[in-house]
């Protein structure tokens, strides 16, 4: 129980909520839990005393879990905009969105699982109706045979009407996967997808959905956007051994395609005793089909050390890591800040930032137009111990190489007045591209003796 201040925020109002839980029967393990509140005003009875004043009452959201026999369900309610506003909710108006899964004996024997949204919105035309279901089931066991060696594992699909598909992003406007609904007059559309394995389960597994949208779906009806993603695992009845996942859409206006947006990460992790080897990477795409000069696409990203494409071999013995070798690398065409890039070229791969700034390194720039860049580093790492003597070796080099396009040279102000040095250059390079770029290698090494004495140790 907690007391705060009523979300309608009228003054003087406040909200007592609420949340408790209980088990529905003494034969089962079935739990549910509600969220409520209890709102009162406060005022002044021009007695100098206050006065409370009850204003209404609600439940927020409602869940279930537990198991009843064979089958396990995990479900949930939420309520939007019934807290006394008057077109409730920003997003949503007035409306619940809802969640229900149900396995039976365990995940490995198959469930279902749907959600959805039930609603109503208003806008400059009044209020409108709004609903979107979906869910998909998945098969026992292993699936069903649909080839030689693959199996279906998973189907479902999906229908929305007055709504719209938005995809979550990062706040560099790049798509994270998860895709949204939102309340939109004459939005609708529908969702299709299937899930496969191969034969014994155990070698890939591969998810894909296919989503499409729709505009003035109660007049003439035209393509909003079409987007397919997907995830792909191996080795999936144990730790998977590489995960990937991909997301690919594309925006039309008037039937016409205006905007192409996607993004895939991969994922790998391999371990045979103390040996290692792991790998990400990412690939980005855009491309403004309206304003073509708004366009990029990069295969590992120089922003930072994380960001671009890596492999990593290595050895731990006794939970401590006696080497590692790391390999990274990137590509990246189109508008460099339009992507998130504020600088090119990124820093050397790995090497000390204390040391950089002990040499002067100045680092890249602002690049204000379209670049060309692709690079490559590499960092090794060594350390053990022989009886009393220890090493530590690291060791790191690269390069980077940069075309870029829209840069100006303001001149040299010592120069003459009038000549070529003081007018500078609005269009240095050829064609306005000009190259620069860095090449680096770094070594660290360290050698020491430990002693441990009664009176010393270090």
């Amino acid at each position: 129980v907690n007391v705060a201040k009523a979300t309608s925020n009228k003054a003087g109002e406040y909200d007592i909520n609420l949340v408790g839980a209980m088990n529905l029967t003494k034969i089962t393990s079935v739990t549910a839990g509600a969220t409520g509140y209890v709102r009162f005003s406060i005022g002044n009875n021009g007695q100098g005393r206050p006065d409370w004043k009850y204003v209404t009452s609600d439940i927020k959201d409602a869940s279930v879990h537990g198991s009843i026999g064979p089958l396990t369900i995990d479900g949930s309610l939420v309520k939007y905009g019934f807290d006394g506003a008057e077109f409730g909710d920003p997003v949503y108006g007035k409306g619940v969105s809802s969640s229900l899964t149900v396995t039976m004996l365990g995940a490995s024997f198959g469930g279902v699982t749907l959600e959805g949204y039930f609603g109503s919105k208003h806008d400059t035309q009044g209020w409108y109706r709004y609903w979107q279901v979906g869910g998909y089931a998945e098969l026992p066991g292993v699936g069903v045979p649909i080839a030689p060696a693959i199996n279906l594992r998973k189907f479902g699909g999906g229908a929305f009407n007055n709504m719209k598909m938005t995809l979550d992003t990062t706040a560099k406007g790049e798509p994270t996967g998860n895709i949204k609904f939102a309340p939109q007059r004459g939005g609708c559309g529908f969702q299709a997808a299937v899930g496969i394995t191969t034969a014994d389960g155990t070698a890939v597994g591969l998810t894909g959905r296919l989503s499409v949208g729709f505009n003035n779906c109660d007049g003439d009806l035209s393509l909003n956007n079409v987007t397919l993603d997907a995830n792909a695992q191996l080795l999936v009845a144990d730790k998977p051994l590489a995960e990937g996942r991909g997301i690919f859409s594309i925006d039309f206006v008037n039937n016409s395609p205006t905007l192409i947006t996607g993004n895939a990460t991969l994922v790998a992790d391999y371990r045979l005793g103390g040996f290692f080897a792991s790998g990400h990477g990412e690939l980005g795409l855009h491309i403004d089909l309206v304003n073509t000069d708004n366009f990029y696409v990069y295969l590992g990203k120089p922003v930072s050390d994380k960001d671009r494409v890596t492999v990593t071999f290595g050895l731990d013995v006794k939970d401590k890591n006696i080497f590692s070798l790391d390999f990274a690398s990137y590509f990246f065409l189109g508008k460099a800040q339009l992507a998130g890039i504020n600088k090119l070229p990124p820093s050397p791969y790995k090497v000390d930032e204390g040391l950089l700034k002990q040499l002067g390194y100045v680092g890249g720039s602002s690049v204000p137009k379209d670049a060309l860049a692709f690079g490559a580093g590499m960092n090794f790492k060594y350390n053990d111990n022989f009886g009393p003597f220890y090493i530590d070796f690291t060791a790191q080099a690269g390069f980077d190489l940069l075309l870029r396009n829209g840069l100006t040279c303001a001149g040299d102000p010592s120069a003459d007045p009038g000549s070529e040095a003081a007018k500078g250059n609005m269009n240095p390079g050829i064609n306005g591209w000009y190259a620069n770029g860095q090449l680096y290698a770094a070594l660290d090494l360290e050698l020491g003796i430990e002693i441990d004495m009664w009176f010393y140790s270090g």
